[in-house]
């Protein structure tokens, strides 16, 4: 069954620019709309019910992922199944200079992608006059928004007709929009970021942010430039924390260039706002595409990759399984809590659930290393009151973390929980399934089902800025990795002040084994463990400045 993905776009493009215009339509307003345009239903085929509203070869219609914003749309789905054979063809546009054609293309569903192809005519409307192919794809872009570009350089001078026309068999709904002819500006630079880890979270804790502002590269896309100078600037809720421009560069049309920054470490839980610019000796006609700007909010302690908007809910149905989403943690840091949303529409009050947090082996799930306590489900999620938020702590206190990736995933028992999701940011194969029955019984990704959608699941790690446990300063740390661990384990004690007595004991608080640490204040201390059997354990570790408690696993 061909499903509906639910997608909103985090980066928009804005058209303002010093280029002249011969031809748009974005079907809002900004060009004839397709009461313009020439349509032909070639292939008069019956669109199945379920798309019932595709009364001509292309209709205007909203956005499904964006009501408000109108879109070109046409589908391949018929009843009984067929080729679509859907013709839409631009007024006539004439090409007064070295012209560009843009537009913007999705398959509604990324299962079921149309392909389609764009012709262009010199004579008429008449369909055997498209004989020049500008583009042709077997599948548009699934479930996101692509923008696509052909060169109409050898029409110069011409008048023209294009004509995009759906060729697809048995597929879902191609959508459209943003279509335009211009001639670009003769100088026209851009400056471009690579996708960072950070760009994929909310929020992220002090520890396990990175550097900021490190990279970015100089695209020409006019002609030859001379004095280009990229800047990156990083500022906080108080003002500038770090600039840093690039040498001088003369680069060709066409031609790109790559500048590295030292970049910029934040120290305090704040959001930082890191801009890049990108200047000329030649006037720009394009200024909008000169600057990036990406905000980066670094937390105390909590891990997100929602943007805490509920725009959906996901559950697994009736039956044990897991929904959970994935973190990185960069360097060790010991978890507390996770919070959770529950929305949907079971009456679940009274009913308990937990956390669990897994080991990843392989980019897969591997095994469970740590838990919550249970929760108590206290409202009625009847799909009408707003959703509700739970915290669940660690099971025996903070439980550190080793550096690499874990997941954190609600419990569904017997009873059906239903999760928050935001369509607002997603980045696949971070979000994680674990359907019993269906399809295996395995690990899955979200998209491999069209959800793409991130989980309202936070991580809670401890705040090192301030006290932490019984130690009778502020700002003593002392944590403990690897965890899982096998043969040793080793203590981290940044502040070195002096270890006393290391005691482990079982989950039913028998004492296994005491280690004196004869007052050692080494940065490091390494453990032998390994007469230890695979278990949970706790390590009570006592210093001269009071006691801490860890738990960890034996594999």
């Amino acid at each position: 069954m061909k499903k509906i993905t639910l997608i909103l776009l985090l980066a928009f493009t804005f058209n303002f620019t010093f280029s002249q215009v011969l031809f748009e339509d974005d079907f809002d307003g900004s060009g004839p709309g397709l009461v313009g345009w020439t349509l032909n239903n070639v292939d008069g085929l019956t669109p199945n019910a379920n798309v019932a509203q595709f009364t001509d070869a292309w209709i205007q219609a909203d956005d499904p992922d964006n009501v408000g914003d109108m879109v070109a749309q046409s589908t391949s789905w018929y009843a009984p199944a067929g080729t679509a054979d859907d013709w839409m063809i631009t007024p006539a546009i004439t090409l007064t200079g070295n012209s560009v054609l843009t537009w913007d293309e999705e398959a509604q569903d990324d299962i079921f992608p149309d392909g389609y192809e764009v012709l262009l005519s010199t004579g008429t409307t008449a369909l055997v006059d498209f004989t020049n192919v500008l583009y042709t794809t077997a599948a548009a872009s699934g479930a996101v928004w692509t923008t696509q570009t052909a060169d109409l350089t050898a029409y110069t001078g011409q008048t023209v007709y294009i004509a995009w026309r759906n060729n697809s068999t048995d597929q879902f709904i191609l959508l459209i929009n943003n279509v335009k002819v211009e001639i670009p500006p003769t100088f026209d630079t851009a400056i471009t970021v690579p996708a960072a880890a950070q760009d994929q979270y909310t929020q992220i804790p002090l520890e396990q942010i990175a550097v900021l502002g490190t990279d970015a590269t100089i695209d020409n896309i006019g002609s030859a430039v001379t004095n280009a100078i990229a800047t990156v600037t990083v500022t906080d809720g108080i003002g500038t924390v770090y600039t840093e421009s690039s040498s001088a560069f003369s680069i060709g049309a066409g031609a790109n260039q790559a500048v590295t920054f030292t970049g910029y470490l934040p120290t305090a839980a704040d959001t930082y706002t890191t801009t890049y610019t990108v200047t000329t000796t030649e006037t720009d006609g394009n200024l909008l595409n000169n600057t990036v700007v990406n905000n980066t909010e670094v937390t105390a302690n909590t891990y997100a990759r929602d943007d805490n908007t509920p725009t959906g809910a996901l559950g697994i149905g009736a039956g044990p399984g897991q929904l959970g989403q994935m973190f990185d943690v960069l360097v060790v840091e010991d978890i507390l809590s996770v919070t959770f949303t529950l929305a949907g529409s079971i009456d679940l009050p009274g009913t308990t659930t937990f956390v669990t947090v897994w080991d990843m082996v392989g980019g897969i799930p591997n095994a469970v290393v740590a838990q919550t306590d249970p929760v108590t489900i206290s409202a009625t999620n009847d799909g009408v009151n707003p959703p509700e938020t739970y915290t669940a702590n660690i099971t025996g206190g903070p439980f550190t973390l080793s550096p690499g990736q874990y997941l954190i995933a609600l419990e569904e028992g017997a009873f059906s929980l239903t999760i928050s999701t935001t369509t607002n940011i997603f980045t696949p194969g971070t979000t994680w399934i674990n359907w019993p029955t269906i399809p295996t019984g395995t690990w899955a990704n979200n998209e491999d089902f069209a959800f793409n959608v991130s989980y309202m699941i936070r991580a809670n790690f401890q705040d090192n800025t301030l006290g932490v446990e019984n130690f009778d300063l502020e700002d003593i740390t002392i944590s403990l990795y690897p965890n899982p661990a096998s043969n040793q384990v080793t203590i981290v004690n940044p502040n070195q002040v002096a270890l006393e007595k290391a005691t482990i004991t079982d989950v039913t608080g028998r004492v296994i084994k005491t280690y004196d640490l004869n007052g050692t204040s080494d940065a490091q201390r390494t453990i032998d463990v390994s007469s230890l059997s695979s278990a949970n354990y706790f390590m009570t570790i006592t210093s001269s400045h009071g006691a801490v408690v860890k738990q960890f696993v034996i594999k």
